[in-house]
């Protein structure tokens, strides 16, 4: 059977309400799941979860838990709204060329580049999304720290909805005394 996946990470961060504050208003992948950052973009495959849940486990194997720091919102092609990663993002990158190897190296486009980011809104309408811009640049202002513990598997139905299949914790690190 051929499902429909991508590969998320759910950053832990201090202010989520206000981010899902936003999202709420401007995104409407908003309800389908919380917020994250995409490592491997929607895909369809008839691996098995199994598969993948070994091939996301190789590809995530010596990777630590780490902190991440947002930058700024942008405006980008097709109404997207992004909270950019600022640092973090050379380990983001890593991952998603970790992920997108192998088993699903088929899978990677060759004409985008990847840019971590949070999706925080898509607006097809350029006032509409000039608007909700200025808005989530305020409101999002103080959003800047997270940390990613862990990267989930998320399954897509066909109605637009899905859920978290899998989720693969990061290595922790160690308390010393």
């Amino acid at each position: 059977m051929t499902e429909k996946y991508a590969i998320v990470a759910f950053p832990v961060f201090d202010a989520a309400d206000v981010v899902e504050s936003v999202r709420r208003r401007f995104d409407p992948l908003a309800s389908v799941l919380p917020a994250h950052i995409t490592l491997v973009f929607p895909f369809v495959d008839a691996a098995t979860e199994a598969d993948l849940a070994i091939h996301i486990t190789v590809a995530i194997a010596e990777q630590r838990a780490f902190d991440i720091t947002f930058r700024d919102v942008s405006v980008e092609a097709g109404g997207y709204l992004f909270l950019n990663v600022e640092s973090g993002a050379a380990v983001l990158r890593e991952l998603h060329d970790r992920l997108y190897s192998s088993r699903l190296e088929s899978h990677l486009s060759s004409s985008q580049v990847y840019r971590p980011h949070m999706t925080v809104g898509r607006l097809a309408d350029p006032e509409q999304l000039n608007f909700a811009a200025n808005e989530a640049k305020t409101a999002l202002a103080a959003v800047r720290r997270g940390r990613i513990r862990e990267v989930a598997l998320f399954r897509l139905d066909e109605g637009g909805g899905g859920e978290v299949a899998l989720t693969f914790g990061l290595l922790q690190d160690q308390v010393r005394t």
